[in-house]
Formats: structure tokens, sequence, C-alpha cells
């Protein structure tokens, strides 16, 4: 059916709900026999919840069946297309919103329910005690070193507090005086040079340099033997072995400031 020429107030918009007509959609414009215009949807509802139906206009008896489409071109109704569209892209992104929000929820419990299961929760909390552990027995032992340091004889002390010694063999007293920074060590001892006299407490101690000394290197090729030089222009090999003794002193055209081993036989020092 065509409509061409309609002009009253029933044109624009439903006689039920009172909205505007739509060329589609539920709300599409429709008639009955009687040739009043109702909106598709509310026509249908309103046939459906009366026992007896009726034209709400005329009152005419009025059945499903004597619903028609009206294809009109003067009426004024809206295009609801895109509306209709954008509706169906909501619900689908709604869908696909609650989807993702029930994988979320899922997500969360899997990961509450696997750190109650993790594998290394009893690892790392045995790792976390042997920590602890560790901790005090640090602490405990820097504690003993400091009693010892304190109970150190004023002999063996040296520079910023420290001491030593050369455990099971000879005992070598150092000066505090500055400028003794050479170390070095045969993998057993430590050797600092300082400068060494003979009125120390021990019978042992080796008068090596009569002057500061500036470098001390133990040999490579025997580790009792260690090779020194300073201020007072020599170059000396001493040896810690069962007699201790200086077994070469080389006099030195001027102070000697470092040296080294280059062979068992052979050694070089800097002027």
């Amino acid at each position: 059916m065509y409509i061409t020429g309609i002009e009253d107030d029933e044109t624009n918009s439903c006689s039920i709900c009172f909205e505007a007509y739509t060329v589609s959609g539920s709300h599409r414009i429709v008639c009955l026999k009687c040739g009043h215009l109702f909106g598709q949807s509310c026509i249908e509802r309103w046939i459906r919840t009366e026992k007896v139906a009726k034209c709400p206009q005329c009152k005419a008896k009025a059945r499903l069946t004597d619903i028609r489409r009206l294809y009109v071109r003067a009426i004024k109704a809206l295009d609801t297309t895109e509306l209709e569209c954008l509706k169906q892209v909501n619900n689908a992104y709604r869908a696909e919103n609650d989807s993702l929000r029930i994988e979320n929820q899922r997500l969360k419990e899997k990961i509450i329910k696997d750190g109650k299961h993790n594998p290394y929760k009893a690892e790392m909390e045995r790792l976390s005690i042997e920590n602890a552990q560790l901790k005090a027995k640090i602490a405990v032992q820097e504690k003993l070193a400091s009693k010892l340091r304190s109970a150190a004889p004023p002999a063996a002390k040296m520079m910023k507090g420290a001491y030593f010694s050369l455990l099971a063999g000879p005992t070598l007293h150092l000066s505090s005086e500055p400028g003794s920074r050479s170390l070095d060590t045969n993998g057993e001892h430590f050797v600092v040079a300082c400068k060494i006299t003979a009125n120390g407490r021990d019978d042992t101690v080796i008068p090596v340099h009569s002057r500061k000394p500036r470098c001390c290197k133990f040999s490579p090729f025997n580790h009792q033997i260690v090779l020194s030089t300073g201020e007072d222009h020599t170059l000396c090999v001493t040896s810690f072995d069962e007699h201790p003794r200086v077994q070469h002193r080389i006099p030195l055209p001027s102070s000697g400031w470092c040296c080294c081993w280059l062979s068992e036989s052979d050694v070089a020092v800097g002027l």
C-alpha cells in the first residue's frame, strides 16, 4: 500500500506511543483494515494484550493478520537504519565485555590457586631461613674479629688499626709511619712493605731496609722469597724459610720505586 498525501497528525507519530514512525525496524509504519496508522510493535502488542482486540482509533475489530505494512513517500518518518546498526554493534561489544570480565575473573582465581600451590614456595622459605642464619653467623664473626683487633699487641698494629703475622712462621713488626702502601701475597701469607727495625719484641724480626720500602713482591717461583726495594737505595731478596734472612742486598744509584721477578734468577727494578 502506498500513501502519497497524508497531512494530518496521524502521519507524524503513532497514536499509541506518540513516537515518530520509522521506515525500518520494529516501529515501522503499518495500518489496519480500517486504515488507521500505527507503529508495528505498538499495534501488535495492543492486539495481543486485548481479549477482543479493536482499533484504538475507530474500535473496529482487529487481528494480527489485519496488519499491513505501508511504503510511504510523503509521511514524516525517521530513518533509523544507522541507529539499528549501532544497536547491533553495541550489543556485540556488551557481549564481548561480559566475556572478558568472566575470563578476567577466571585468571584471578587461577593466580590465587597457583600461589597456594607454588612448588617453589617451600624452597624460597628454606633459602630465606638459611640467609638469616648466615647473617647471624657473619655478625658473630665480625664481633669476634673486633675483639681480636682490640686485643692485638701494640707492636703488631699498623695503619687503620689492622695487624698481621706470618702464621706458623716469622713475624714482621711494622712501623706506623705514613707512606707504607705496598702489599703482596704468596697465596698463604701477606707481606706489607714498611720500615722494619731490629728493636722489636721477637727474635725473628728481620731488618731489611733502613728507610721506607716502596714495593715488595713474592717470587712466583719460590713462595718463601720476597723481592723488595725502597728509599734506602737498595734492592733486597729476603728468605722466609726455616732461617729467615736477607739473602741479597744490592745497592742502587737512587731510591727504588717498584720491582718485579722476570725469572727464577732475574729481577727488574724501577728507579
